[in-house]
């Protein structure tokens, strides 16, 4: 499964789309990220905090970082040199930078599991065995795939994860994580017409 990972996401350009659910509130979080390669990449979260329903939306075109904020409180806007609705072009000292490494593991999925340590949790589940089993077929999109399941943990905190992997070409097209607390599902298109250029000059 690590080698579909890597071989399906070094296929860009692509496009996730993404929702989280929590099980107790029902509140989720939606975002999108497109990569035209490992180094350009576009990342838009739509959450609710404290009341307010904020949109941030990031460009990553390696080393440069642009961000812009929507439905974000003023003041806290004002911390960070930011205008409401306005892209603005992240200077390195601003605390807002560390966004760019995230935005670079987001473009790299590969490198996002191994520094989360995803994949060590599946090893320390049971070493000696495959985790991933085959448990049937959807379609997701235009694409049939065959779905996998692994299960990590146990108890009330076991977490299954899902994978549709399309049965003609090898490539991840769906993603999902159920826990007690929280059901995150991905879908992934592969898109040439993805071009990611500045906001702004």
């Amino acid at each position: 499964m690590a080698k579909l990972f890597r071989a399906s996401f070094a296929a860009y350009p692509w496009r996730w789309k993404q929702s989280g659910t929590v099980k107790a509130t029902q509140e989720t979080v939606t975002g999108l990220i497109e990569a035209q390669s490992s180094t350009r990449v576009h990342v838009i979260s739509n959450q609710t905090i404290d009341a307010n329903n904020i949109m941030i939306e990031s460009i990553l075109i390696t080393p440069t970082l642009y961000m812009k904020a929507t439905g974000a409180p003023p003041d806290v806007l004002r911390q960070f040199g930011a205008t409401e609705g306005q892209w603005l072009k992240v200077p390195p000292s601003s605390p807002l930078a560390d966004f760019a490494q995230l935005a670079y593991l987001i473009a790299n999925p590969a490198k996002l599991l191994v520094t989360i340590g995803f994949h060590d949790l599946l090893k320390q589940a049971d070493p000696n065995a495959k985790p991933y089993k085959l448990v049937g077929t959807e379609s997701v999109g235009s694409a049939l795939t065959n779905v996998y399941e692994a299960k990590v943990g146990s108890g009330d905190l076991v977490v299954t994860y899902r994978t549709s992997v399309g049965s003609s070409d090898g490539r991840i097209y769906k993603m999902v994580s159920d826990s007690a607390l929280l059901i995150t599902t991905t879908t992934v298109e592969y898109d040439s017409s993805i071009n990611i250029q500045p906001p702004i000059p």
